[in-house]
Parts: structure tokens; sequence; C-alpha cells
């Protein structure tokens, strides 16, 4: 949606409270307060607002501004600041998100591992007795790559006698022989 620069003048930060579940919503909106309520009592609107049966909306700030990303700036910084049932929050990555939600992730998680343990532990068993060489193999590669790991650290720190030198290069040889063999039956770029 296009802005022009005066509509932000009218900018105002409000929130939306329920007085049976005493959640909070807070929005942010360049409109009347009257129209934005009217969207929010739409069955189209995505916020939980759509559920509130008895509410109050109310002027948090006024903020005339001068773009979209300063309102939404301060609309951040509002529910930041109170304990809302906003879904998003304005201007926040998913990087942000996940940081701001790991322990509800952790609990989510945790319960839909406990509710579908026994099918996750077949579908593993199944998935490995079918491909039962696959796995051996993809361990076999996973150690010998470690190994080859070891091995050329060791040598680019110069902790080997010379004689040892033409041994452990003979050894990479082979790992990396091993390695090229393993991935090409894996079908591994």
């Amino acid at each position: 949606m296009l802005y022009n620069e005066s509509c932000f003048l009218n900018s105002v930060i409000y929130k939306i409270e329920c007085s049976i579940t005493n959640q909070i919503y807070v929005g942010a909106t360049t409109r009347c307060l009257k129209s934005r309520l009217a969207h929010h009592q739409t069955k189209y609107n995505p916020c939980k607002t759509r559920t509130f049966k008895e509410y109050k909306m109310s002027v948090l700030e006024f903020y005339p501004c001068l773009n979209k990303q300063e309102l939404n700036k301060k609309e951040r910084e509002w529910i930041q600041k109170i304990n809302c049932c906003n879904y998003k929050t304005p201007g926040r990555t998913q990087e942000e998100w996940v940081q701001d939600n790991r322990n509800y992730l952790k609990l989510r998680n945790c319960l839909k591992y406990k509710k579908n343990k026994d099918k996750l532990k077949k579908y593993a068993n199944e998935y490995y007795q079918n491909n039962i060489n696959n796995c051996k193999e993809r361990k076999k590669l996973k150690y010998t790559k470690d190994k080859l790991f070891i091995l050329n650290s060791q040598i680019k720190n110069d902790n080997l006698p010379l004689k040892n030198k033409n041994k452990y290069n003979r050894y990479i040889k082979k790992y990396e022989e091993t390695i090229k063999e393993l991935e090409d039956k894996l079908n591994i770029q």
C-alpha cells in the first residue's frame, strides 16, 4: 500500500483490551480509530482481537511521524513495554522471534515428541531397516572424514618426524579415495 507523507502526521499507537480475558492488543494506524476498530471486528482480521467479546479501545500515544518504518518502530516499543497478545511484532526478524520464544519452542517440541514418541520410533526403525546399508556407509564416511581431518591437522602442525609424514601421506591418499568412493555410492556432491 502506498502512503503519502502527510498521512503519517495523524499516526496513533492504540491498545484494545478485552475485559473478560484481560488480553491486550497493541496496534498502530494512520486511519481514524473508529474505522480501525471496525476492521478488527471483521471475520477477515487475522488478529486475536476478533475473539475479544467485551473490549475497550484507547490511545496510548499520538505519534506524528514521517513514514511507516518510524511508526512500526514506535509500535514495536509499545509491544515490548506491554505484555500483549500480538502475534507479530513490526520489524522483528525470524531469528529475533526464535530467540524471544526459545522456551515456548522447546516446550512445544517436547510435547510434540511425547505425543508422537511411538510413531517417531517406529518411523526411525523402519527407515533404518530399509536403509541399513546406506546408514552404515554414512557412518563410515563420517568416520573416514574425521580421521582425514586429524591426519591433515597433524601434518600441518609439523608434529611428525619425516618418516611418519610419508606414511601419513599414504593414509591420507587412502582416506581420500575411500571418501570419494563412498560419496559416489551415496550420490553426495
